[in-house]
């Protein structure tokens, strides 16, 4: 282990409140992390000053490896809320990245029906942004609730129809378009 033993503080943030792990994601520096994470003082969900955690730099870098890892880690809080009120699920949708997206849909714990500082759900997101295999991976599942609305109101068929993604919506089961 890299710090076994230490007294070092392995979260200690430097001027501009970026903690060690932090700095690894951003970097990928998957070599590194790895040793890092086996630490088990390691916050890997601490957020930055701008609220982002790691698992969101993973996702908005489009370093695959690295998210792989931080999802792989018993500690990892998959639904932490970052900017916007944005899971990384929500990031990887509207960030059109389809490989974090599968990998973090996997995970366990995963909220697919988690709602944003606007209320919108990771299919909201999905049909807003025209992600046709996203919104299909998340029809496809038994956990998604398509009648959740967000701010202004709306279920994701509303939303859909709304912002002119007429075939996504076509997508969503018959009991979605009520």
């Amino acid at each position: 282990m890299l710090l076994a033993g230490s007294d070092t503080d392995v979260n200690v943030e430097d001027q501009r409140r970026e903690s060690p792990i932090r700095h690894l994601v951003r970097k990928g520096d998957e070599a590194t992390l790895r040793a890092l994470l086996q630490d088990k003082r390691v916050d890997v969900n601490r957020p930055s000053k701008s609220g982002r955690a790691p698992i969101h730099d993973a996702v908005n870098k489009n370093l695959c490896v690295v998210l792989r890892m931080l999802l792989q880690d018993p500690r990892i809080h998959v639904n932490i809320l970052g900017p916007g009120g944005w899971t990384a699920l929500h990031l990887a949708i509207r960030m059109h990245n389809e490989k974090a997206f599968r990998l973090i849909l996997e995970h366990p714990d995963i909220d697919v029906n988690a709602q944003d500082s606007g209320g919108c759900t990771p299919l909201h997101v999905a049909l807003f942004c025209g992600e046709e295999h996203m919104v299909r991976a998340l029809v496809a599942r038994d956990d998604v609730k398509f009648n959740i609305t967000n701010g202004p109101g709306r279920t994701p068929f509303q939303a859909a129809v709304g912002s002119g993604q007429l075939e996504l919506a076509e997508l969503l089961p018959e009991v979605a378009r009520a």
